[in-house]
């Protein structure tokens, strides 16, 4: 469109039209506007770009440093007060089922995030739990503990021990983690007489993430140290306690992209990745719709833009026009009648009607 008129004295051997001055004006305009405009979006797209990037970037970074606080925070509060409950429990100078249940059941009230917590003794049989029905509903009062490896790590080498991540017996289908910690006689001086225990609910951790998300476009997959999906925001798709598996995606301009393998939603995203004290993994995710959109939208603005602009210069280029010709035009209406007054003068007239006849013709 710039180069139009050039180009053709080389293709053409017609003598190229002669544009009016309104034209030219119009051409020149459009073509100095539509150079400026699209060159000036072009580099900002580009700019855009890379600050849309950081932005986005920053904010999986700021959801995942979120979300691993809070998460690191939770179990260590639980792992805590699990233990000043041990401790309690052996500072009682009456050690019988009716005095742990009632501590117990003050304890659970304060700690909501235990789904079951139940008091074992050294050989590994459940004598109180709370709610006080999860005997009954696991099996019966003899109720045995003393294959699982929290009752074996807490007894045999007398710590605070934090389990794998499972799935409780007979208790809902979300993930669990075992938090058991031994508990003595009033001397301390023997072993340990039992343990306490409490099956922490990892389905709280979808309240962390509505606390942390403040854009509803992130999504959040919290896995274990063995890569399996402890938490998923429920519209990836994904199943618990299954392996999470991804696909490097490449592409030049998006380091940190990848593709899910999931048949329910195996679409891209951005994402980033943080971890946890305990060898837990969280990412923090955005599907590549999202960053796609925000570049649309830039497009869009700077086509709507361009229109604008060029419709503003056609009308201005029409009266600048106008205004630049109107001179020109008296200018030509005086010579033109001056023309034709000589003209008149210089032809030989016989009679005043046939001069009159001319004139008026």
């Amino acid at each position: 469109f710039t180069f139009h008129d050039y180009l053709q004295s080389f293709k053409s051997y017609q003598p190229p039209l002669l544009k009016s001055l309104p034209k030219w004006l119009l051409y020149s305009f459009w073509s100095i506007s539509a150079f400026f405009v699209m060159s000036v979006a072009l580099i900002l797209s580009t700019s855009f770009s890379q600050y849309q990037q950081t932005q986005f970037n920053e904010e999986l970074k700021n959801n995942n440093n979120y979300i691993a606080y809070i998460s690191d925070q939770y179990l260590m509060e639980h792992k805590v007060a699990l233990n000043n409950l041990a401790n309690q429990i052996s500072n009682k100078s009456q050690s019988n089922s009716d005095s742990w249940q009632q501590i117990l059941n003050s304890f659970h009230s304060l700690y909501s995030g235990f789904g079951t917590m139940f008091i074992a003794s050294e050989r590994g049989n459940i004598k109180v739990s709370s709610p006080m029905n999860m005997i009954n509903k696991l099996g019966g009062d003899e109720l045995s503990v003393k294959d699982r490896p929290y009752f074996i790590e807490a007894i045999e080498k007398e710590v605070i021990f934090i389990s794998e991540v499972f799935v409780g017996r007979g208790f809902g289908s979300d993930p669990i983690v075992a938090i058991s910690a031994p508990f003595y006689n009033e001397s301390f001086s023997d072993k340990p007489i039992g343990i306490v225990e409490g099956s922490l609910n990892l389905g709280e951790l979808v309240f962390f993430e509505q606390l942390g998300q403040n854009n509803k476009h992130i999504k959040t997959v919290v896995t274990d140290s063995a890569n399996r999906i402890i938490y998923a925001t429920t519209s990836l798709g994904l199943t618990k306690l299954s392996k999470f598996e991804y696909s490097d995606f490449p592409d030049s301009s998006i380091t940190n992209l990848i593709q899910l393998n999931n048949e329910n939603n195996g679409g891209l995203f951005v994402y980033q990745q943080a971890e946890l004290n305990n060898s837990w993994k969280i990412y923090s995710l955005i599907s590549h719709g999202v960053t796609l959109k925000v570049v649309e939208d830039l497009y869009l603005i700077m086509f709507i833009t361009l229109f604008l602009i060029l419709i503003s210069v056609t009308i201005f280029a029409k009266k600048y026009a106008a205004h630049l010709s109107r001179p020109l035009s008296f200018v030509m209406e005086q010579l033109s009648k001056a023309t034709k007054a000589d003209d008149l003068k210089e032809i030989p007239y016989e009679t005043p009607t046939e001069i009159d006849e001319l004139y008026h013709e």
